[in-house]
Protein backbone atom coordinates (compact mmCIF):
# COMPACT_ATOMS: atom_id res chain seq x y z
CA UNK A 1 0.00 0.00 0.00
CA UNK A 2 2.60 2.49 0.75
CA UNK A 3 4.48 1.56 -2.35
CA UNK A 4 0.79 2.49 -4.28
CA UNK A 5 1.21 5.30 -2.59
CA UNK A 6 4.48 7.07 -3.17
CA UNK A 7 4.18 5.85 -7.05
CA UNK A 8 0.78 8.12 -7.08
CA UNK A 9 2.79 10.38 -5.57
CA UNK A 10 5.28 10.09 -8.32
CA UNK A 11 2.70 10.46 -11.04
CA UNK A 12 1.22 13.70 -9.72
CA UNK A 13 4.91 14.88 -10.12
CA UNK A 14 5.32 13.97 -13.07
CA UNK A 15 2.40 15.66 -14.64
CA UNK A 16 2.65 18.85 -12.49
CA UNK A 17 6.07 19.00 -14.13
CA UNK A 18 4.39 18.51 -17.73
CA UNK A 19 1.73 20.96 -16.85
CA UNK A 20 4.35 23.89 -15.74
CA UNK A 21 6.29 23.26 -18.65
CA UNK A 22 2.99 23.55 -21.12
CA UNK A 23 1.73 26.66 -19.28
CA UNK A 24 5.35 27.87 -20.28
CA UNK A 25 5.14 27.22 -24.06
CA UNK A 26 2.03 29.18 -23.98
CA UNK A 27 3.75 31.91 -22.02
CA UNK A 28 5.91 31.36 -25.22
CA UNK A 29 3.52 31.89 -27.79
CA UNK A 30 1.87 34.59 -25.95
CA UNK A 31 4.98 36.51 -26.34
CA UNK A 32 5.40 36.16 -29.54
CA UNK A 33 2.18 37.05 -30.25
CA UNK A 34 2.22 40.00 -28.19
CA UNK A 35 5.80 41.07 -29.55
CA UNK A 36 4.17 40.97 -32.92
CA UNK A 37 1.14 42.93 -32.15
CA UNK A 38 2.99 45.47 -30.30
CA UNK A 39 5.53 46.32 -33.93
CA UNK A 40 2.43 47.45 -35.77
CA UNK A 41 -0.60 47.93 -33.04
CA UNK A 42 -2.70 46.10 -34.78
CA UNK A 43 -4.01 42.22 -34.95
CA UNK A 44 -2.79 41.31 -38.14
CA UNK A 45 -3.05 37.63 -40.48
CA UNK A 46 0.47 36.89 -38.40
CA UNK A 47 -1.12 37.75 -34.41
CA UNK A 48 -4.26 35.57 -35.66
CA UNK A 49 -1.81 32.70 -36.08
CA UNK A 50 -0.07 33.18 -33.03
CA UNK A 51 -3.46 33.60 -31.36
CA UNK A 52 -4.68 30.36 -32.45
CA UNK A 53 -1.01 28.27 -31.55
CA UNK A 54 -1.45 29.95 -28.17
CA UNK A 55 -4.90 29.10 -27.25
CA UNK A 56 -3.96 25.34 -28.39
CA UNK A 57 -0.75 25.38 -25.80
CA UNK A 58 -3.91 26.70 -23.61
CA UNK A 59 -5.73 23.87 -24.25
CA UNK A 60 -2.84 21.47 -23.93
CA UNK A 61 -2.54 22.38 -20.49
CA UNK A 62 -6.10 22.58 -19.79
CA UNK A 63 -5.85 18.57 -20.77
CA UNK A 64 -3.10 18.04 -18.48
CA UNK A 65 -4.74 19.85 -15.89
CA UNK A 66 -7.32 17.18 -15.73
CA UNK A 67 -5.45 14.06 -15.84
CA UNK A 68 -4.18 15.42 -12.77
CA UNK A 69 -7.71 16.16 -10.75
CA UNK A 70 -8.45 12.98 -12.26
CA UNK A 71 -5.07 11.22 -10.64
CA UNK A 72 -5.94 13.28 -7.27
CA UNK A 73 -9.68 12.35 -6.93
CA UNK A 74 -8.38 8.80 -6.86
CA UNK A 75 -6.58 9.43 -3.66
CA UNK A 76 -3.20 10.46 -4.80
CA UNK A 77 -1.76 12.30 -2.38
CA UNK A 78 -3.21 12.67 1.46
CA UNK A 79 -6.42 14.69 1.45
CA UNK A 80 -4.78 17.77 3.21
CA UNK A 81 -2.60 17.87 0.49
CA UNK A 82 -4.56 16.84 -2.17
CA UNK A 83 -7.05 19.45 -1.65
CA UNK A 84 -4.10 22.79 -1.25
CA UNK A 85 -2.57 20.95 -4.76
CA UNK A 86 -6.51 21.36 -6.55
CA UNK A 87 -6.76 24.55 -5.48
CA UNK A 88 -3.29 25.72 -6.46
CA UNK A 89 -3.70 24.41 -10.28
CA UNK A 90 -7.34 26.30 -10.14
CA UNK A 91 -5.29 29.23 -9.40
CA UNK A 92 -2.40 28.91 -11.99
CA UNK A 93 -4.62 27.38 -14.41
CA UNK A 94 -5.98 31.34 -14.57
CA UNK A 95 -2.77 32.18 -16.21
CA UNK A 96 -2.78 30.42 -19.77
CA UNK A 97 -6.43 31.55 -19.64
CA UNK A 98 -5.47 35.32 -19.02
CA UNK A 99 -3.18 34.73 -22.05
CA UNK A 100 -5.59 33.41 -24.38
CA UNK A 101 -8.57 36.11 -23.01
CA UNK A 102 -6.00 39.06 -23.95
CA UNK A 103 -4.84 37.76 -27.29
CA UNK A 104 -8.58 37.05 -28.26
CA UNK A 105 -9.93 40.65 -27.02
CA UNK A 106 -7.71 42.40 -29.34
CA UNK A 107 -8.40 40.19 -32.35
CA UNK A 108 -12.23 40.80 -31.08
CA UNK A 109 -12.58 44.08 -30.28
CA UNK A 110 -10.08 45.55 -33.11
CA UNK A 111 -8.01 47.39 -30.34
CA UNK A 112 -5.82 49.02 -32.01
CA UNK A 113 -2.25 50.39 -29.85
CA UNK A 114 -1.28 53.90 -30.29
CA UNK A 115 2.40 54.26 -30.70
CA UNK A 116 2.85 56.60 -27.48
CA UNK A 117 1.62 53.34 -25.74
CA UNK A 118 4.50 51.29 -26.95
CA UNK A 119 7.14 51.59 -24.66
CA UNK A 120 5.11 51.46 -21.73
CA UNK A 121 2.75 47.99 -22.85
CA UNK A 122 6.77 46.48 -23.33
CA UNK A 123 7.51 47.49 -19.65
CA UNK A 124 4.47 46.14 -18.64
CA UNK A 125 4.74 42.68 -20.59
CA UNK A 126 8.17 42.25 -19.33
CA UNK A 127 7.48 43.09 -16.12
CA UNK A 128 4.36 40.07 -16.04
CA UNK A 129 6.05 37.40 -18.02
CA UNK A 130 8.87 37.87 -15.62
CA UNK A 131 6.65 37.12 -12.40
CA UNK A 132 4.96 34.50 -14.68
CA UNK A 133 9.00 32.77 -14.78
CA UNK A 134 9.26 32.95 -10.98
CA UNK A 135 5.90 31.42 -10.23
CA UNK A 136 6.53 28.40 -12.61
CA UNK A 137 9.80 28.17 -10.98
CA UNK A 138 8.01 28.07 -7.48
CA UNK A 139 5.36 25.85 -8.85
CA UNK A 140 7.94 23.12 -9.80
CA UNK A 141 8.74 22.74 -6.10
CA UNK A 142 5.63 22.15 -4.71
CA UNK A 143 6.16 18.24 -3.93
CA UNK A 144 9.65 18.56 -3.12
CA UNK A 145 11.43 21.16 0.04
CA UNK A 146 10.87 24.06 -1.70
CA UNK A 147 13.79 25.99 -0.26
CA UNK A 148 13.69 28.43 -3.48
CA UNK A 149 9.89 29.55 -2.65
CA UNK A 150 10.36 32.14 -0.02
CA UNK A 151 12.38 34.02 -2.32
CA UNK A 152 10.36 33.65 -5.54
CA UNK A 153 7.35 34.62 -3.92
CA UNK A 154 9.32 38.19 -2.53
CA UNK A 155 10.42 38.55 -6.40
CA UNK A 156 7.53 38.20 -7.66
CA UNK A 157 5.48 40.27 -4.98
CA UNK A 158 8.38 43.27 -5.75
CA UNK A 159 7.68 42.72 -9.69
CA UNK A 160 4.04 42.64 -8.67
CA UNK A 161 4.29 46.80 -7.20
CA UNK A 162 5.98 47.49 -10.22
CA UNK A 163 3.25 46.46 -12.57
CA UNK A 164 1.04 48.60 -10.47
CA UNK A 165 2.54 51.71 -10.90
CA UNK A 166 3.29 50.87 -14.77
CA UNK A 167 -0.47 50.19 -15.12
CA UNK A 168 -1.61 53.46 -12.74
CA UNK A 169 0.88 55.21 -15.43
CA UNK A 170 -0.62 53.99 -18.58
CA UNK A 171 -4.44 54.63 -17.28
CA UNK A 172 -3.53 57.98 -16.49
CA UNK A 173 -1.95 58.57 -19.77
CA UNK A 174 -4.83 57.23 -21.29
CA UNK A 175 -7.62 59.30 -20.06
CA UNK A 176 -5.30 62.51 -20.42
CA UNK A 177 -5.75 62.26 -24.23
CA UNK A 178 -8.12 63.44 -26.70
CA UNK A 179 -8.73 59.74 -28.02
CA UNK A 180 -12.12 58.28 -29.19
CA UNK A 181 -13.70 57.46 -25.44
CA UNK A 182 -14.56 53.60 -26.63
CA UNK A 183 -11.24 53.54 -27.57
CA UNK A 184 -9.71 54.86 -24.23
CA UNK A 185 -12.24 52.00 -22.50
CA UNK A 186 -11.01 49.57 -24.58
CA UNK A 187 -7.16 50.22 -23.76
CA UNK A 188 -7.90 50.84 -20.06
CA UNK A 189 -9.28 47.08 -19.67
CA UNK A 190 -6.64 45.68 -21.90
CA UNK A 191 -3.96 47.53 -19.52
CA UNK A 192 -6.03 45.92 -15.95
CA UNK A 193 -5.87 42.86 -18.29
CA UNK A 194 -2.30 42.72 -18.53
CA UNK A 195 -1.55 43.92 -15.09
CA UNK A 196 -3.80 41.06 -13.79
CA UNK A 197 -1.26 38.42 -15.15
CA UNK A 198 0.63 39.79 -12.18
CA UNK A 199 -1.91 39.68 -9.32
CA UNK A 200 -2.33 35.73 -10.84
CA UNK A 201 1.24 34.56 -10.74
CA UNK A 202 1.43 36.12 -7.12
CA UNK A 203 -1.46 34.45 -5.63
CA UNK A 204 0.22 30.93 -6.96
CA UNK A 205 3.37 31.73 -5.35
CA UNK A 206 2.10 32.48 -2.12
CA UNK A 207 0.00 29.48 -2.50
CA UNK A 208 3.15 27.47 -3.23
CA UNK A 209 4.56 29.02 0.12
CA UNK A 210 1.92 27.88 2.08
CA UNK A 211 1.68 24.34 0.89
CA UNK A 212 5.36 24.39 1.17
CA UNK A 213 5.62 25.56 4.95
CA UNK A 214 2.83 23.40 5.81
CA UNK A 215 4.41 20.52 5.05
CA UNK A 216 7.54 21.15 7.13
CA UNK A 217 5.65 21.33 10.12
Amino acid sequence: MLRFFFKKQKEVENLIGEYVRSVEIAQEMFVQSMENYLQGGTCNPTFEVLTAETHKAESRSDDILEKIVNLLHEKALVPDLRGDILKLLETTDEIPDQFDRILGDICNQKIVLPESLNMDFKELLTLSLEACTFTMESARSILGRGERVARLLFKTDQLESQVDQVEKRIIVHIFESDWDPLQKILLRDLTQKMGDIADSAVQVCRQVNLIVTKRRV
